[in-house]
């Protein structure tokens, strides 16, 4: 998945607990999504928060379309989308007009 810019959300209310840090993040979905594809999300996370952190966990991914949610294949590391209507990830398509929204734990 071929992410828009990742924005980076005002953490204030967020609390780093060594070594675990926790980001709100959110993009465009990409306009040419292959099922079964996702995209190499670590590198993307660190460009954004600038800093070199490991993906542990991605939680509460959500989008402004209902019936779609994240989820994070970390063994290849992976973010897909799940239509959650049809109980699998999504199928191929143009999602660019969805926003996404997740939180990452890394560390």
């Amino acid at each position: 998945m071929a992410l828009g810019t990742i924005t980076v959300g005002d953490d204030k209310l967020l609390k780093a607990s060594a070594p675990a840090k926790v980001y709100q993040l959110s993009f465009a979905g990409d306009d040419a999504y292959v099922k079964g594809t996702g995209t190499a999300f670590q590198a993307l996370v660190r460009a954004a928060v600038g800093e070199t952190v490991t993906v542990a966990a991605v939680v509460h991914g959500w989008a402004t379309t209902p019936k779609y949610e994240l989820f994070y294949d970390d063994a290849n590391d992976k973010l897909k989308i799940l239509d959650v209507n049809a109980g699998d990830e999504a199928a191929n398509g143009n999602y660019s007009t969805t926003t996404f929204y997740c939180t990452v734990i890394a560390i």
